[in-house]
This record gives C-alpha cells, structure tokens and sequence, in this order.
C-alpha cells in the first residue's frame, strides 16, 4: 500500500537570523545540496514516492525547487498556503491534498537516521489515527534536544508535553508523525500549533507514540546548521 509524506515547511524560520532572510529554512545548503534533497531522497530511498511540500514563506523558491528537481523527484507536489497556518493548520490543510488512508507528515528542519516503514506498521499494527515519532534527547543534535518531554502511559500512549521542563522524561518529538487522513480531516481550517494543540484535537481519540532509538537531526538554528555543515559537508547525512 503506497503512503504519502507531507513536508511541513511554511515557517519563517525566525531562530535562524539573517540566513532565511532569502532563503527559506529547508532550502539551506548541506555540504552542496539543500537540507530538503537529502529530506526527499531518505523518503525516495524508504519507498515513499508521492512527496507533497506544504509551503507558505518565499514559495516561489519551492516552486523553482520542483521544478529543478523534477527528475529527481517526478512525484514531488507543491502546496501553498495563502496565509501562515501553523503547524497543525498547515498539516490540516495540506491533508486535503493527500491519496492514501494513513500518511507521514514531518517538520522541514529534521532528519532521523532510520526508516520509517516500521513506524508506518507501528501505526497500522495498532489501528491508530495518529502516531508521534519521540527520540531520546541524548541522540540528537540540535536544538529539538532543549524541548520539553513527553510524558507517556504505559501503553506508549501521549499524556502531555512537559513544556521547558523535562522532568526526567528523557523522550522528545521527533517531528515525525504518522496521520490517518479521514481522522485529521475533522481539525478546523485555522491557524494553529500542532503541539499545543494535539491533544485536543484528538480527543477522545489517544496520541501513540513510537520510541526510535535513532539520531535525529535538527538545523533549526545557526549553530546547528553549522554543525550539520561541519559534520556531514563532504558525505551524505546518516541513512536509514
């Protein structure tokens, strides 16, 4: 059964200074490519084909980017929100454009060393409607690591987000998340944040969450995209 993948990538990119100023975040360079070649060509390489950019800020360069890259990736959609959504809002809005039941949704500045086939089978095995993808704060480099934990029952169920304060709860999101269409189909068109309000809008439905013990890789500030240019300019980021 074929899935699609929804990359998030309409936000301004605020944390990263004068560098999204005429770029946007996605589009930055690793080594010689943009972040969003080596984000695509893990999901191409994962067997996700139909690959759908939910973009708002500077989307002319998403579009010149398909364009470009269209034989590289001849399924690669581009949607564009008319205003700032958010991140809930723009997942809801691009999920309207989306073909397959269930589909993977990710934030355009992240990258996890690993599959994620088996968190698409995680979420189908259990007949979920959404499911996060939470990596161990001490495997990740950037940013991502400073956000507050989750707190999860123990059936890997989402309580709540710990805010600032991770209260030994060693499990961050990811960023990943795997989505069942219909379901998601029922949050509001509106602007909003996906992790404040996830919880409410899957009531009374529960979040799943699926524990990775990948790397996860964040570019969200300049320190961190100076880091992932240190580390992986002359190879490839780490694969699945």
């Amino acid at each position: 059964m074929t899935c699609d993948v929804v990359i998030l990538c309409g936000g301004r990119g605020e944390r990263l200074g004068p560098l999204t100023q005429k770029t946007p975040k996605p589009l930055l360079k690793i080594g010689k490519d943009p972040f969003l070649v080596h984000l695509l060509s893990q999901f191409q390489k994962d067997g996700f084909e139909r690959l759908i950019l939910a973009a708002h800020y500077m989307a002319d360069q998403f579009q010149t980017f398909v364009k470009e890259h269209a034989a590289l990736f001849p399924r690669l959609k581009l949607v564009v929100e008319k205003e700032p959504l958010g991140t809930g809002g723009a997942l809801r809005h691009a999920a309207s454009h989306v073909e397959s039941p269930d589909f993977i949704a990710v934030n355009g500045d992240v990258f996890l060393s690993q599959s994620l086939q088996p968190v698409l089978e995680h979420h189908r095995r259990a007949a979920s409607l959404f499911t996060m993808v939470a990596v161990r704060a001490d495997k990740v480099e950037g940013a991502v690591a400073n956000k507050g934990g989750l707190k999860m029952d123990e059936a890997g169920r989402l309580l709540r987000f710990q805010g600032h304060s991770r209260e030994d709860e060693p499990w961050v999101n990811g960023g990943f998340y795997a989505v069942n269409k219909k379901r998601l189909l029922r949050w509001p068109e509106e602007t909003y944040s996906l992790e404040k309000r996830l919880l409410s809008l899957m009531k009374p439905d529960p979040v799943n969450v699926f524990q990775s013990e990948a790397s996860l890789l964040d570019i969200g500030t300049p320190e961190c995209l100076a880091a992932a240019n240190d580390k992986y300019a002359n190879h490839s980021l780490p694969s699945c």
